[in-house]
């Protein structure tokens, strides 16, 4: 399923993704969002990194927690959810 939504607030925006119960995230450019039905519970969390691509890079290799999924981040505004 594929969703169009704008939004101005990133606190807004994560309570969004977490209402959306069924459903997975699986890709977003901040404006589009693609979703693939699930069983499964998720809990969407943004958290800014003031830092460059590729410290973001090194970040995101170093989540080891099976429980932690990476699914984007932003170029923008250096986000990740």
């Amino acid at each position: 399923m594929k969703k169009t939504k704008i939004f101005f607030d990133m606190k807004n925006e994560e309570i969004w993704l977490n209402q959306q119960r069924g459903w997975k995230l699986v890709h977003t450019n901040g404006l589009r969002y693609t979703f693939e039905e699930s069983s499964s519970e998720y809990r969407y969390e943004y958290i800014y990194f003031n830092k460059s691509k590729k410290e973001l890079n090194d970040i995101k290799n170093q989540i080891i927690d099976p429980e932690i999924e990476y699914v984007c981040h932003s170029n923008t505004e250096r986000r990740c959810c």
